[in-house]
């Protein structure tokens, strides 16, 4: 009776633990789908913003996608998501942008290095308009705190890149979260105005940026 008892507890046990498997691996299965569509959809939605402009409209990249906007949203839980899904996209991007440029010249070791950073950024906007102009309209007329990482992870790219010299030369490096948000800030509502209206050219909009942002960490307390 006993060995009846202990196989019926491995067949109900091995039975349960198999089923348990196979539900775990559709789960696993159905996020897959679930992650592949997704980025199906914003690969579509990013495609529209460069095709139609920074104004592109939720109807217009559901559209693209082949779905309507509420199956859009639900991808991506409201229209506030869909945004930061797209401004994550375009961070990742250009921080590997400018996280190559500062690799290349720290920051504050030479106004070649400003000026390499800063280039670096208006290549960027230069390549892809339409998608930086719909990432820094959402912050500017919404106040959308899905889009505010946008320059805040960028300020972070440059204060550290302004702190790593001022450490090692023993210097008060309090100053490099300011600086480092204030030459952003400074080159972010620089780049915005010259790409829509293209006053200058790009190389004098760069030098003379340069010029500026160096004279001014030159003149402070990061060593020459």
């Amino acid at each position: 009776m006993k060995g009846v008892t202990a196989w019926c507890y491995r067949w109900f046990n091995e039975g349960v633990s198999s089923s348990s498997s196979k539900a775990e691996a559709r789960r696993e299965q159905l996020r897959e789908r679930r992650a592949d569509r997704r980025l199906e959809l914003l690969t579509a939605a990013i495609d529209v913003i460069r095709r139609v402009g920074p104004d592109a409209t939720m109807e217009d990249m559901a559209s693209a996608g082949g779905i309507s906007k509420p199956i859009l949203y639900r991808h991506f839980n409201d229209r506030e998501g869909l945004v930061s899904a797209i401004t994550e996209l375009a961070l990742v991007d250009l921080g590997r942008i400018l996280d190559d440029k500062l690799g290349e010249a720290r920051l504050t070791a030479s106004r070649d290095g400003v000026r390499a950073t800063i280039d670096a950024f208006f290549d960027y906007i230069e390549r892809d308009p339409a998608l930086f102009r719909f990432v820094i309209d959402q912050d500017v007329r919404l106040d959308n705190p899905a889009t505010v990482a946008f320059s805040e992870e960028v300020a972070k790219h440059v204060a550290a890149a302004i702190r790593e010299p001022l450490d090692e030369a023993g210097l008060d490096s309090r100053p490099a979260d300011v600086w480092g948000r204030a030459i952003v800030g400074m080159v972010l509502h620089t780049s915005i105005w010259w790409i829509t209206t293209r006053a200058t050219s790009r190389a004098d909009a760069v030098d003379w940026l340069a010029d500026l942002i160096w004279s001014g960490i030159h003149g402070g307390r990061v060593p020459a």
